[in-house]
């Protein structure tokens, strides 16, 4: 499954809102898609629903993708499983799936026969992401999934989508602005800013990572730097925003290196031992809103 030279500007303007993109996606993958308001992601994601047609480039994907899009919803008399029968025979899907995917996204027999319009903005949204799975081959779009919901949800929706991707032969593209939560889903990021691709990471690899780093969430890291960098203990030093990376040297240890920082008074928020997203973010798409 790839999308190759993909460009598209919409009609009567100049401005192009996708150049020359080109992404090939791997099976049992789940991808996160990131990047700022007007970078192109909602385009993008249209474009491999098949809603948009290129202006140029080539989409090849195997099959109609399942959809979880903003702004979507079912029919509010009906029942969620009569909503997700509805959807199978409009377009020609397995029965016997829905009996799965409401098993995945934790919806019960009791909560399956209630009318729609009954069910809690949680519910809702399981009902929805449900709906996307049903498909239970090729691509699964999920644009914002962890929208509106409550913590129980993110959790039961982060356990579906690995379940999903574990027991079938799917790709999962993920578009969402709270990175902490996409953190614990993707296996590759694909970074987008001004209609191009700028950065592809496998994210699945970065806690196994060979680097011996710690990354520090501080409003001190310029104070930081100068602590560390000529101790000898720090191979690199980089700032992002108000995030600091310290690559460790052979010789340095984590405990050494946080008890010199909070000795001398630097103040910090957070400290991981792998680069997050929100690093990555800043990394290489800077301050772009």
């Amino acid at each position: 499954m790839r999308i190759s030279d993909i460009s598209y500007r919409y009609p009567q303007t100049d401005r192009y809102v996708l150049q020359d993109v080109s992404i090939a996606f791997k099976n049992k993958c789940v991808y996160g898609l990131i990047g700022p308001n007007g970078a192109g992601k909602t385009t993008l994601l249209s474009i491999l629903a098949g809603i948009r047609k290129p202006l140029s480039g080539k989409v090849d994907t195997a099959s109609i993708p399942g959809l979880l899009i903003q702004n979507t919803d079912m029919y509010e008399e009906a029942s969620g499983r009569e909503n997700l029968e509805l959807f199978c025979i409009q377009a020609r899907m397995p029965l016997e799936n829905i009996d799965y995917v409401l098993h995945l996204v934790g919806v019960d027999q009791k909560n399956a026969n209630k009318a729609y319009k009954n069910y809690s903005q949680g519910y809702k949204q399981r009902l929805l992401l449900a709906r996307s799975f049903l498909p239970r081959k090729g691509l699964i779009i999920l644009d914002e999934p962890f929208t509106n919901v409550d913590v129980d949800t993110i959790k039961i929706i982060k356990r579906a989508i690995d379940t999903l991707v574990c027991q079938n032969e799917v790709v999962v593209i993920l578009s969402s602005h709270q990175l902490r939560e996409i953190e614990d889903v993707v296996d590759e990021v694909i970074f987008v800013s001004d209609g191009k691709v700028v950065a592809e990471v496998n994210y699945s690899q970065e806690n196994l990572s060979e680097h011996n780093y710690v990354v520090i969430n501080s409003s001190d890291t310029l104070q930081i730097k100068e602590l560390v960098e000529n101790t000898g203990l720090i191979k690199q030093v980089e700032i992002q925003d108000k995030w600091i990376l310290l690559e460790l040297s052979d010789q340095a240890s984590c405990n050494e290196i946080l008890y010199m920082i909070l000795r001398n008074g630097c103040s910090w928020v957070k400290i991981e031992k792998y680069r997050p997203l929100e690093y990555m973010y800043h990394k290489f798409i800077g301050d772009a809103s």
